[in-house]
């Protein structure tokens, strides 16, 4: 399953919120989804919450009512997130919860989300290949440089130049 480019440039989405407001939190079922490749580049007034964990679907036609279970947010499928907030300026959702570890590709995954910032101090990127840029333009770049465990094969992971280049 891909969620590529499902929301580029869709400069209004918010999930049906007003700006700033994440009440509403995403709770997508994708355990079956391999890419985010840039789902919400360009989407400049997103700014939702999106955990990790289980939801109750509800669903009622006439007298019969059937409740569907899943896992929101399980990202143990995922390979890439490459530019998947990308240009989010407004973002700053709670994205902690997810099991990123199979995911390969996180270049420009959160590039000039000018607001993002969330702690993230439980993923583990060993499994990365690609990290470039991946926290560039963000407050996080500045507020936990040294957050995340770090692959050896990374260059530029803040984009901070070959000489301080994680290794």
């Amino acid at each position: 399953v891909s969620f590529k480019k499902a929301f580029q440039g869709a400069t209004a989405f918010n999930n049906g919120e007003t700006e700033n407001n994440k009440t509403n939190p995403l709770s997508w079922d994708t355990t079956r989804a391999t890419t985010f490749h840039s789902t919400f580049t360009e989407c400049s007034n997103f700014n939702q919450n999106m955990i990790r964990g289980e939801v109750t679907l509800t669903i009622s036609v006439g007298d019969v009512t059937t409740n569907f279970i899943y896992n929101a947010w399980d990202m143990e499928t995922t390979i890439t997130v490459f530019n998947m907030f990308y240009l989010c300026s407004s973002f700053n959702g709670e994205i902690d919860s997810w099991n990123i570890r199979n995911i390969l590709d996180f270049g420009n995954m959160f590039k000039s989300c000018s607001d993002f910032e969330q702690y993230l101090g439980y993923w583990n990127v060993m499994n990365g290949v690609n990290l470039t840029d991946m926290f560039t333009g963000s407050k996080l770049r500045l507020s936990y440089p040294y957050l995340l465990d770090t692959p050896t094969n990374v260059d530029y992971f803040f984009n901070l130049g070959t000489d301080a280049a994680i290794s």
